[in-house]
Order: C-alpha cells, then structure tokens, then sequence
C-alpha cells in the first residue's frame, strides 16, 4: 500500500518539476532545482529497478524510457513495465510448479501405454508433456452435461465428505446456488471436515463479505486468488485463476467449464440457457487435481 502511493507521489512531482521547468517564469534557481528532484527520483526509480527481478535486457530499456520520455516514460512504466514482472514472477512460479512435478513424475512407475492405437499414444504423449502430470490409466471420468446435472452431483459429494474438502473457483456467486453450495460447506466444517476454498478476487467480486464471514468463522480456510487492492488499476487484474476444481477426501474430483452462479442453471433470463460440460473424476486423476491448488 504504501509503496503503492509513493508511486504515485513521484509521479504527481514528475509532473510538478516538468511543469515548473517549462511552462512557469520562475527563478533560475527554482528551475534548477526542480531537475535536481527530478533527477533524483529517476535515479531512485532506476536503482529501485535494478533491484527487481527481470533480465537485463528489460532493465536497460526501461531506464531508457523514464531518461528519454520524462513523466510519460515513469507513467507507463507503472502501467506496463511493472505488468510484465507480475508476469514474469507468475511465469517463474510455473517453473518452480514444473520443477516440483518433475521430480515427481521421476518417481511414478511408467505407464504401459501400448494398449492405446497410435494416435492415442502421441496425444498422450503430448498431454504429458503440455501439463507436466503423470499420465494415469486408474482413473474414471463421468461426463455431466449441463448446470442441473453438475450442481446436483457436487452437492451430493459434498454431503458425503469425511476427511477434507478443497474447492476452487474462478466465479463464484453469493446468489441461491451460491449461498446452497456455502451453507454444505459451513455444515461440513462443523462436523470437522477440514475445507479449503479458494476464489477468484475479480470473477468472484459478488460473492457476499457476509458470507465469508461466515465461512471463517465456522472454521473453512477461504481466501481470495491475487486480491485487486487498487482496483482496476492494479498489475495482477490480468492475471487470473479460471480453474473450477473440487476435491473431495482425495477420492472424488470435479473439473470442467461451470463455475457457481444460477446462471449456470439456466435461470438468468437475460442469457437463458447455459450449454457447458463438467466432470466427476474418480481414481488417480483426483491425485493430480489436488496437487494444482497448492
């Protein structure tokens, strides 16, 4: 936060020294004086952006742009520049995330795979490759074909839960699903089921603070994905979390293309019928599902 609003003070005396400098009639000195800041808070912008981690190359042409385009150059450079390196750290978060399943995969038993004709065997191949995931042939998948069929299967699941829950979504709605769906996991988390659940901070801006309330108050871990603490004008608004993953004690898994609101049901008038597939998961899959959250 604080950080936030120096940004933005530097900017305003960007502004405040440009505008001395060549539009006032002001002294000599005070003229001086103003590209004395102004070389000041580059210099401290400057050395502040060697300090972060980016490649060379990036750094070398943002200091030429806040030299070259005085005021305009720091602006766009917290609009933009500092948007790449959110990019950057996410992309480097992924890496680490490729790293750890790596390791992982070196330790899973190869799947014989010969039982699949050729194309099969090359699509699984590049499945394997595009994810980082072991492949994995225990493992169930029951297609639901709409909102009714989806909903009513994962509250279902949900009743059953004995060990832990972990949900997490890119919308979700605090409307009549929403609230169902969040009075189960206040039930469940009473009765000692540990629950996880993790939204969004952009799809999920209507979900009710009362709600969350709560929800942390009978015990259910929930937080927000990437928290837009300015706005729209924060870096992180482009960098969202679209997953829709349940996981239920390790042995049940739902993924798919229905996140949670009554439109999703079909029931929002101004976009009528939803058409979206979801799945249940059964068996190995379920393991990999559970390690994405984390």
């Amino acid at each position: 936060m604080l950080k936030r609003r120096l940004e933005f003070l530097f900017v305003f005396i960007l502004m405040a020294c440009f505008y001395v400098v060549f539009f006032t009639d002001y002294s000599q000195a005070i003229k001086v004086t103003a590209i004395l800041i102004y070389a000041v808070i580059i210099f401290i912008s400057m050395y502040s952006l060697m300090l972060e981690n980016r490649s060379a190359q990036h750094t070398l042409m943002w200091m030429y742009v806040m030299l070259l385009f005085p005021v305009g150059g720091y602006f766009f450079y917290l609009f933009s520049g500092q948007l790449y390196l959110k990019g950057y750290l996410y992309k480097s978060k992924r890496t680490r995330d490729r790293d750890q399943w790596e390791k992982q995969m070196r330790k899973e038993e190869s799947r014989d795979l010969s039982f699949l004709i050729e194309n099969q065997q090359c699509f699984a191949q590049y499945a394997k490759n595009a994810t980082l995931t072991p492949i994995t042939t225990a493992s169930r998948a029951k297609i639901l074909k709409n909102g009714e069929e989806t909903f009513t299967e994962i509250k279902k699941r949900l009743r059953e839960a004995k060990k832990f829950i972990h949900m997490e979504y890119y919308i979700f709605r605090s409307d009549r699903l929403g609230k169902e769906i969040i009075d189960i996991l206040i039930e469940k988390a009473r009765q000692g089921v540990e629950v996880l659940f993790i939204f969004d901070a952009a799809g999920s801006m209507k979900i009710a603070a009362t709600d969350l309330k709560d929800m942390q108050e009978a015990g259910i871990k929930a937080a927000p994905f990437s928290p837009l603490k300015y706005g729209f004008f924060n870096q992180k608004f482009n960098f969202r979390n679209h997953r829709k993953i349940v996981i239920i004690d390790g042995k049940i898994g739902f993924t798919g293309g229905l996140n949670v609101g009554v439109e999703y049901l079909g029931e929002d008038d101004k976009i009528g019928f939803w058409r979206d597939t979801h799945m249940l998961l059964t068996g190995e899959s379920v393991y990999t599902s559970l390690c994405v959250p984390a």
